[in-house]
């Protein structure tokens, strides 16, 4: 009795379902056709392209196209002279050639399904005034594809062929996107090309429209298989001064890849709005190609787009054309003092026969004796410094290494911020290091209180062109090469 009862309940339940089925199945062919007589964005097809129905739509020489005409979102006509695409409806474009020639090959190679059975080219919102793009070659021959709506997945555009009668087409959506000029397609989205031989000699970075740094880069060919070919840069200005040459080439190398995001006004008349008549940062390279030749590039960032993503941006200085960019492709919030190097002194110490330092009223002098057989020995207020073990300490350092620890120290003198305009009198000096080399000639570092925290720098009685801070280059403890710390553990170890 349970199975009976069973089956009778899951006939009625089918019963049920298909009556539900038929329901549903009326009301959407109803619906369907209450849609395409009301002019619906889409319509269905069950006529989707396949393999084996697809059919290739044009067969033509892509070499014998003069001349394209598209209507989208906007009217472009371009014309082939002199050897190069040009855009006679947008005379501001710098049409990018092998831009069009893909667009003509896709448009040569579109193919699709045919529809023959419809009642009406306006059930596909097809019209004479719709989009189209046109082809003309070089005998007069045209091609031409009027556009009309998607079908209901969106999948699939429908489009007509002027010249074949009756006929619909169904072709891929995307296919469609791809055959009706837009601004991003005619321009090349990369924000600098360079020319082969790409050698760059001549950086540039200016911020919110001053001139944050200048400089130049040396080039020298690597001398063997196992080197790299190699650019040392010298800052110019603000100040004269080393570069900081891996930070540089790396800035300028990134500037390489760079790709803009589309062209956002190719008819800008006001800068300003978008912020580029005082960019945010701006970028030039001056550089040779593989002739020799110097070619100059450069970009330009104003304001952020409205949702933050992107910065607006000129290349080359055209100012007419203003595109967007990707906020985090290019580098913006950088320092002078990330691509200087601002140590007073970097000769080896090799080249070196001794250090003089008046440091907090005491003087102290490190001495090195370089003999036979590369054998080198240190003096400290004419000590000799062991490197013996049983000299070590509870730190494991010999006084040997503390003294090099402490010559450590004096190479991070250095600027920490850049500031060109010379104190009207010097402060209180603080520490002086005289650099005495094998050859005679000396090199002078003085650093006078620029306040409780910071310290003007000066080489050879010369105004150096910033500051530094104090706190841990000179007072800083051992761990840290402070100075102080260094020296006090260096003259305990001695005594």
């Amino acid at each position: 009795m349970r199975n009976f009862k069973t089956t009778i309940i899951a006939l009625v339940c089918l019963a049920v379902a298909v009556a539900a089925f038929f329901t549903v199945k009326a009301y959407l062919k109803k619906n369907a056709d209450d849609s395409g007589s009301s002019g619906s964005e889409n319509v269905s097809t069950t006529s989707e392209p396949t393999e084996e129905t697809r059919v290739d739509i044009f067969d033509f020489d892509t070499s014998k196209v003069v001349k394209i005409e598209s209507q989208s979102e906007e009217y472009f006509s371009l014309y082939y002279a002199d050897e190069k695409w040009n855009c006679s409806s947008h005379t501001e474009l710098d049409v990018f050639d092998n831009s069009v020639e893909s667009f003509i090959k896709t448009f040569e190679s579109l193919s699709g399904n045919v529809i023959k059975d419809y009642d009406s080219l306006s059930d596909f919102e097809i019209a004479d005034d719709s989009m189209y793009t046109t082809l003309v070659l070089d005998d007069g021959t045209t091609f031409s594809v009027r556009f009309g709506i998607t079908d209901n997945t969106e999948t699939y555009r429908y489009i007509t062929v002027d010249g074949v009668e009756d006929t619909v087409y169904s072709i891929y959506n995307f296919t469609a996107s791809d055959i009706l000029l837009t601004r991003n397609l005619l321009v090349k989205l990369e924000a600098l090309s360079f020319s082969d031989g790409y050698n760059p000699s001549y950086f540039v970075v200016k911020k919110n429209g001053e001139l944050m740094m200048s400089a130049y880069g040396t080039f020298k060919a690597a001398a063997s298989e196992s080197e790299k070919d190699s650019i040392t840069w010298a800052v110019k200005e603000p100040i004269e001064i080393a570069g900081e040459s891996d930070d540089i080439n790396n800035l300028v190398n990134s500037l390489k890849d760079v790709a803009l995001s589309e062209l956002y006004d190719g008819e800008c008349s006001d800068l300003s709005q978008y912020g580029l008549d005082m960019p945010t940062i701006e970028y030039s390279i001056v550089y040779s190609d593989s002739s020799g030749n110097k070619e100059s590039r450069s970009i330009a960032l104003g304001h952020k787009t409205p949702d933050a993503s992107k910065y607006y941006c000129i290349i080359d200085g055209v100012e007419s054309s203003v595109y967007t960019i990707d906020a985090s492709y290019i580098m913006i919030d950088i320092t002078l003092e990330d691509y200087i190097d601002g140590k007073l002194f970097y000769d080896m110490y090799t080249d070196l026969k001794t250090v003089d330092i008046h440091f907090e009223g005491s003087d102290h002098t490190m001495k090195f004796v370089f003999g036979d057989n590369n054998l080198e020995e240190r003096y400290f207020d004419d000590v000799f410094v062991h490197d013996e073990d049983s000299y070590q300490d509870e730190n494991l350092d010999t006084p040997e290494d503390k003294f090099n620890h402490l010559l450590a120290s004096l190479y991070l003198i250095s600027i920490t911020t850049v500031d060109t305009d010379a104190p009207a009198e010097k402060g209180e000096l603080l520490i002086k290091v005289v650099y005495t080399r094998i050859d005679g000639t000396s090199v002078v570092v003085e650093c006078y209180k620029r306040d409780d925290t910071t310290a003007y720098l000066y080489k050879d009685g010369e105004y150096f062109g910033g500051y530094m801070e104090t706190a841990v280059i000179l007072y800083g403890d051992f761990e840290d090469y402070g100075i102080k710390g260094s020296l006090d553990v260096l003259v305990d170890v001695m005594k």
